[in-house]
């Protein structure tokens, strides 16, 4: 399916931004509790005062394990099966600086290192998504929590408070774009062992 602009994306026919088109946009996250959505929402905050831009919604705060984009409602259980293949375990996510990716005006928290049990559920899935020939984005992994996009940093603020995030599952999620931006529906969930 075709991305449209938002005032197309009003006129389109009924069901088709509402789950009910040919096509899923989806990824595979990290979903935060209340606890540590209220923590990253929080640090948003504090990051928009040093760089400004557009803070997501508190309730759309994730971490992004694989982007797929645009899938086939078809192959959407295919994708669940291959999720369910996936070995990982639970740990602790630290959450413990701000950075911003100038290229992409994203300003985001995450760990001073990725956590080697998030590396080994990242390689996990891409590799049962190869597996099943889905296609996702390929790239190094670094993990970051989007807080801010159309930042401008002068200077990235320090984290004062860092904290962890407990990981206890992941999830896959459809992004459905309406004239007020993007929903985020859960229609997964994996627990770690």
């Amino acid at each position: 399916m075709t991305r449209r602009p938002a005032a197309e994306a009003a006129r389109a026919p009924a069901g088709e931004f509402a789950g009910q088109g040919k096509t899923a946009r989806v990824f595979f996250a990290l979903w935060p509790d209340a606890a540590t959505r209220d923590r990253l929402a929080r640090a948003a905050g504090l990051l928009h005062a040093a760089c400004g831009g557009r803070i997501p919604k508190p309730e759309n705060i994730h971490l992004t394990l694989a982007f797929l984009g645009q899938i086939p409602r078809a192959r959407l259980d295919g994708l669940r099966a291959a999720a369910g293949r996936v070995n990982g375990r639970a740990h602790e996510l630290p959450v413990e600086r701000f950075g911003w990716f100038r290229r992409n005006h994203v300003a985001w928290a995450g760990p001073l290192r990725t956590p080697g049990a998030l590396l080994k559920l990242v390689d996990s899935l891409e590799q049962a998504l190869k597996r099943d020939r889905f296609p996702f984005d390929v790239r190094p992994y670094e993990a970051h929590v989007t807080l801010l996009r159309k930042a401008k940093c002068r200077e990235v603020p320090i984290l004062d408070a860092p904290f962890d995030w407990p990981v206890r599952e992941f999830v896959l999620v459809e992004s459905e774009l309406n004239e007020a931006g993007s929903i985020y529906s859960i229609i997964g969930r994996w627990p770690l062992g």
